[in-house]
């Protein structure tokens, strides 16, 4: 079994052929356009919406889940310098 997250309209493909498919909150923008769309929608944009999904799919502490955060720090510290 596969999750995919994704957040643009260039994903589509991967939705159409996902059953669980997680578009985070800026795939809003693309949606009017799209034919295939994600199966949820995370409250949260970019990043914070794929942690949102990891804090309900996994287990308190994986290695999947610490990589995701420290992503999204790595990401917001690049963003913000």
């Amino acid at each position: 079994r596969a999750v995919y997250f994704g957040d643009s309209a260039n994903d589509e493909p991967m939705f159409k052929e996902t059953t669980l498919s997680i578009g985070v909150r800026n795939i809003e923008h693309f949606l009017a356009f799209m034919s295939h769309k994600p199966l949820h929608i995370t409250q949260a944009a970019e990043g914070h919406g794929f942690v949102e999904w990891t804090d309900c799919l996994l287990p308190q502490e994986t290695c999947c889940k610490k990589f995701a955060y420290v992503t999204l720090l790595a990401n917001n510290f690049y963003e913000d310098g």
